[in-house]
């Protein structure tokens, strides 16, 4: 069987014709391997959830490749051959996927460490190369996401108080690890209706994998974060506690998926290099690090500060949040994702931001049952197909 022509990704006609066809054509097709290039080795793009800024058709795409299984965690990591793609002159023109960077991804997190002064650390030269060409992909990128001042952004949604928006930006980060960015915000949005419907009563586990509208995803460990989150309390995990600090606008330094891809890590999990690093600083400093938990704290804030101050480098007169931020859209540019938007983003289209509407639960259930946050159900996207065209702009 003859396969289908390979389609623009953001050609709507191309999709539907496609998705009207003969469907084990177009599976063939969509799920056969990519044809090897000359070029160094890139991450394959990953099948994300839905976006709220995608049409009808690129939603029921993604529905449809999640459903055949292209999702599988397995095959988004490393191992698809990429174009060697140079932007002309200093990183201007065209924004594509795997453009050619500065410097070098050096594979190992110890290999992008210097000692620096004061028993601190340093980027070296060829991963600070690599970071700033990323950054200057996500400056240069048509339309970004609001990460920054997003407490102050929040607060009309939140009727002006400043402390209920920073404590859900908190619970944004409890609920954040594993997670895109659409379905991480569902997920916070549903958790706070329940904890606004059931005052002082905490999360448990059951509840969470069953709360209507949205339920939590991987609740065994996401909710005790989301009842410290609630209570104020720090959260549990570096990471994590590191997400919802940059969340509410304190100096911290998220050290993703993204984050270690733009340093040039081969890892897609700070605890993989955690041993390499534990090596590092212990001869480094001529001293252990701490066992067990507080081992990891060390090594996570050694590393997190040697990013902070490289990023700081980079743009001395904007906040390390704003570079990070743009730094992180960079670097899923640079990967082939596509542009989500970030919490802010979301909940404005959601019509979340209008005064008062995050603390009403009603207003937020309204919101959850809106289509756009999640895949839906197969007969959802075979609903949904006929009437693209008619649907288009509706969420």
């Amino acid at each position: 069987m003859a396969l289908l022509p390979q389609p623009d990704p953001l050609d709507e006609e191309a999709l539907t014709q496609l998705l009207g066809g003969d469907p084990r054509a177009l599976v063939q097709h969509r799920l056969a391997p990519p044809i090897a290039q000359s070029g160094p080795v890139v991450r394959k793009p990953q099948i994300e959830s839905e976006s709220v800024f995608d049409s009808p058709t690129e939603k029921a795409w993604k529905v449809f490749q999640h459903l055949l299984g292209g999702d599988d965690a397995a095959g988004q990591v490393m191992g698809a051959a990429g174009a060697n793609i140079e932007l002309p002159g200093a990183m201007e023109g065209p924004i594509v996927k795997g453009a050619k960077l500065g410097g070098k991804a050096l594979g190992d997190l110890v290999a992008t460490l210097k000692a620096s002064q004061a028993g601190q650390y340093a980027l070296k030269s060829p991963t600070m190369a690599r970071v700033r060409d990323i950054y200057k992909l996500g400056t240069s990128l048509p339309r970004t996401s609001n990460w920054t001042d997003t407490a102050n952004e929040l607060l009309e949604g939140f009727g002006g108080d400043k402390e209920k928006a920073r404590q859900w930006l908190r619970l944004w980060g409890a609920t954040s690890p594993n997670t895109s960015v659409p379905v991480n915000t569902r997920e916070s949005v549903s958790a706070l209706a329940h904890a606004l419907e059931n005052p002082g009563r905490l999360l448990d586990v059951a509840t969470a994998q069953n709360l209507p509208d949205a339920k939590i995803t991987m609740a065994p460990s996401k909710v005790p974060n989301i009842n410290r989150a609630l209570a104020g309390e720090p959260l549990s995990g570096d990471k994590v506690e590191a997400m919802a600090g940059y969340m509410v606008g304190d100096p911290r330094i998220p050290i993703d998926v993204h984050a270690l891809y733009t340093v040039g890590s081969k890892h897609d999990k700070l605890d993989k290099e955690l041993p390499g690093l534990r090596q590092f600083f212990t001869e480094t400093e001529g001293k252990k690090l701490s066992p067990g938990v507080a081992g990891k704290t060390e090594i996570y804030t050694r590393y997190e500060d040697a990013l902070r101050r490289g990023l700081q480098e980079i743009e001395p007169n904007r906040s390390v949040n704003q570079v990070f931020g743009e730094t992180w859209e960079g670097a899923r540019a640079h990967k082939g994702l596509k542009h989500q938007g970030g919490p802010v983003d979301i909940l404005r289209k959601k019509g979340l931001l209008e005064y008062g509407a995050m603390l009403d639960p009603d207003r937020l259930r309204a919101a959850l049952r809106q289509a756009g946050w999640t895949a839906p159900a197969i007969a959802g996207l075979m609903a949904e197909l006929p009437s693209a065209s008619a649907s288009e702009g509706k969420e």
